[in-house]
């Protein structure tokens, strides 16, 4: 989603942030697609981290504000990360397929959790400094994800692991891109209410539209929906309903996101915020964008924070304007004159919209993931990012899989 303010004809990103770019290591889909629908990409980056309002960005920063034993452990932890997963295991990771296992794949003994890393660490400050870099990236608390998706989240800092870009103009230009080279009959604003099979095997979907109620048969149903929307319809029958019971146990691990976007006629940080975004130790960690990085020619300044994890549902309980002034009152430097000049704010809050352990507790086959179903409704697919991971690259991959799937199925 890429929203205008009213105040000024501008644009903010107020659904993906960014996107990822394996490019430097492999093969592209999502890059090579975006180039191929004509649209212009912007280089995105930053690498600073502000503990009580003082600015970390490179080791010397660390050993001068936290000293040397610090800077240290934390070339220490750095090197035994990467040690872990290589640039090459960090691409392949998403696509793996494990082979056999069972339909339910769920594992007596969960991972390790993530936060095993953290206590190893046994120094308070790095420990604080490395939650602030990576908590907004995690959505979700080092207790609630496992130590292979905690360290992947830690090295997509690092250049050799994966940049970042947006698109040019705004990121919805992908979606509205699509929609203009697709020859399907698109329905917006219709939402599917119930799934059942017909007598002739076809898959029977309850659609609402402007609060008419109707059912309609189709021989493929692809469903690409975050947990907590999908688990709103009903799925019916015994074999599907106990299947997407077990596809929940295995795939519910939701994390949280929360956003917001502030405009001013200048931007008063750039003395102080020089890159695309930096991490701020408020809330457990979150990241403050610089949004008019985005578009080099705006004549305004557009500040965002991106706050994600446990933080998120504590917060969305508040007011839009008790989150802009509690989210002005961390800024490091500037808070009087973001109070006193800014033109327009907007929140977004985005409960269960991500997963905090992609993949789900145990790695399960491609297919068990895409057909949760495939005895009596073999022709109903997911295509969905927390099959692998929470971005929008895998939601690709997803897709491609299906497709291939489908094509097959119709020759």
């Amino acid at each position: 989603q890429t929203p205008r303010f009213q105040s000024l004809p501008v644009s903010y990103e107020a659904g993906a942030a960014e996107f990822y770019d394996y490019s430097p290591i492999d093969h592209d889909p999502l890059k090579e697609l975006i180039t191929q629908l004509g649209l212009s990409i912007t280089p995105m980056g930053g690498n600073s981290v502000f503990l009580n309002q003082q600015r970390f960005a490179t080791v010397e920063d660390v050993e001068i504000g936290l000293g040397s034993a610090i800077r240290r452990h934390w070339i220490n932890f750095h090197e035994q990360a990467r040690a872990c997963i290589s640039p090459r295991e960090f691409y392949e990771s998403d696509n793996s397929d494990p082979g056999p296992l069972s339909q339910t794949a769920v594992s007596a003994v969960p991972a390790p959790r993530f936060s095993t890393v953290r206590d190893s660490l046994q120094s308070p400050p790095l420990q604080t400094f490395i939650e602030t870099m990576i908590h907004s990236d995690l959505a979700t608390e080092w207790t609630h994800t496992d130590v292979s998706y905690g360290l992947q989240n830690y090295l997509m800092n690092h250049p050799d692991y994966m940049r970042l870009y947006s698109i040019a103009g705004g990121n919805e230009q992908l979606v509205m891109r699509l929609l203009q080279s697709t020859p399907m009959n698109v329905r917006l604003n219709h939402q599917v209410l119930a799934v059942s099979r017909t007598e002739t095997l076809q898959l029977r979907l309850q659609v609402l539209h402007q609060n008419s109620v109707t059912d309609q048969d189709f021989d493929f149903a692809v469903f690409s929906l975050p947990v907590l929307p999908l688990k709103s319809i009903r799925f019916h029958g015994p074999l599907l309903t106990d299947a997407m019971q077990r596809h929940f146990r295995q795939f519910d691990h939701h994390a949280h996101y929360l956003r917001v976007t502030l405009l001013y006629r200048n931007p008063f940080w750039k003395d102080w915020l020089a890159d695309s975004w930096c991490m701020l130790d408020a809330w457990g960690g979150c990241c403050l964008y610089d949004e008019t990085s985005r578009q080099p020619e705006s004549p305004c300044g557009i500040v965002c924070w991106l706050v994600g994890g446990d933080a998120e549902v504590e917060l969305s309980r508040l007011s839009d304007d008790q989150l802009i002034h509690t989210a002005i009152q961390t800024l490091p430097q500037g808070r009087t004159e973001a109070a006193d000049m800014l033109l327009e704010g907007h929140v977004h809050r985005c409960i269960e919209a991500v997963s905090a352990r992609p993949g789900g507790e145990q790695p399960t086959r491609l297919d068990l993931r895409h057909q949760p179903e495939p005895v009596a409704h073999p022709l109903l697919f997911l295509v969905v990012d927390y099959l692998f991971e929470s971005t929008l690259n895998v939601v690709l991959d997803s897709a491609v899989c299906v497709a291939g799937w489908i094509a097959a199925e119709l020759e």
